[in-house]
């Protein structure tokens, strides 16, 4: 099965380049393969819209590292995910995509204006976000669970950061 899914986006790739070369745009492209997962280039400017949709004033460029980066961790998460067994319930991952889409509404002022801006109806709007918030919640459930482990104390803390040169720390306003 990996060795069909590398021959298929092997293809993709392939056909892009020429398709690209020809004069003509191209559809997508695979911009990493993380185990049996891709991440498309639209997968990227989707969310990259999502974070300027939301308020991000920063460099397109940068939010762009961002979620790219984002994504090759929580692809990581997800594939641990699958080998760990979690699920998430449909019922969760309803009311997250209904508060991130009520979000978006209240930032964009109307259904109307978010329908605009992302240039596609509410229920397209609504299919597209949902594997982008089951993924999300599964790679966070995977964190949740690495984390359940983890016990520090204040004074293993104040013990790391006292073994840190202070000219190396961030200076933080008072």
């Amino acid at each position: 099965m990996k060795i069909l899914n590398r021959i298929i986006t092997s293809l993709i790739i392939y056909f892009s380049v020429i398709l690209t070369s020809s004069g003509q745009y191209i559809i997508d492209e695979v911009s990493a393969i993380v185990g049996d997962e891709d991440i498309l280039l639209s997968d990227v400017e989707n969310m990259v819209l999502q974070q300027v949709t939301m308020g991000d004033k920063r460099f397109v460029d940068i939010i762009r590292c961002e979620v790219f980066e984002d994504l090759l961790v929580q692809l990581l998460f997800l594939d641990q995910a699958r080998i760990d067994s979690i699920i998430i319930s449909n019922d969760d991952i309803n009311r997250m995509l209904d508060e991130r889409l009520n979000d978006f509404v209240l930032r964009a002022g109307s259904e109307e204006n978010l329908e605009q801006y992302f240039k596609k109806s509410m229920v397209e709007i609504r299919r597209d976000l949902r594997p982008l918030m089951e993924n999300q919640q599964l790679a966070a459930q995977v964190q949740n669970n690495l984390a359940l482990d983890i016990s520090i104390t204040p004074e293993e803390v104040k013990r790391f950061y006292e073994s840190v040169p202070s000219d190396s720390l961030p200076l933080m306003p008072a």
